[in-house]
């Protein structure tokens, strides 16, 4: 048999079959999107929308955990005392001598009765609650001594100042002499013994955050 007979047949039998239409089947579920006429552009706009807004959703679902940490935060945290005031009240003879913490805007965070008559507390009374006028009576003659230790000097004139005009109002008609001072050497030496003393650890060359921090933990505020 010759070339061009095999190639009649092989013709003749592919004649007498039906070739599927598989495009038409394509078209109706295509596997690939851009067959149902959609655009390169169009289908990566649409990608990128889509990627878009997932990303915005996962920034804000963030943004909102930490906006409500930090509220709660502010809510409940308080500002570290900063102040140290030591106030002596007495008559030449007997003698009360109360160490203070302060925070910002003069908010007592705790007094200390760290001497009385000439004794000093190593085991002292510690208020949280009270205020200052609820641990001194008033006398004819009491001398008044404020002395303010704050690593911010400013504020630590402030402090005195408010200090000595309360409890110069609250000493009422009694005739009283009152003192003041602001991160005095001397009274920041008495502060350092008396800590040593209570069983603290502390040098005269720390700071006063220092030594706030080591009064803190020494009595346990």
């Amino acid at each position: 048999m010759k070339l061009k007979d095999i190639e009649k047949n092989l013709k003749r039998e592919q004649e007498g079959k039906s070739v599927p239409d598989v495009y038409t089947r394509v078209k109706k579920a295509p596997l690939n999107k851009l067959l149902t006429g959609e655009t390169p552009a169009r289908a990566f706009r649409k990608q990128l929308a889509v990627a878009t807004l997932i990303f915005v959703l996962v920034l804000f679902f963030v943004a909102a955990i930490a906006l409500t940490a930090m509220w709660l935060y502010r809510t409940d945290a308080k500002p570290e005392p900063d102040c140290y005031v030591r106030i002596t009240v007495g008559d030449g003879g007997e003698q009360l001598r109360l160490g203070v913490l302060m925070r910002p805007e003069i908010e007592t965070v705790c007094i200390v009765t760290e001497a009385e008559n000439g004794e000093v507390g190593k085991h002292p009374l510690i208020t949280h609650s009270s205020q200052i006028t609820d641990l001194i009576s008033p006398k004819q003659g009491d001398k008044i001594s404020v002395q303010v230790l704050c690593e911010n000097t400013t504020r630590g004139y402030y402090v005195a100042r408010t200090l000595v005009n309360f409890l110069g109002a609250e000493y009422g008609e009694f005739s009283v002499e009152v003192s003041a001072s602001c991160n005095d050497y001397f009274a920041k030496l008495e502060w350092v013994d008396y800590i040593n003393v209570c069983g603290g650890d502390v040098k005269e060359t720390n700071g006063v955050r220092e030594l706030i921090s080591a009064y803190v933990a020494l009595f346990s505020i």
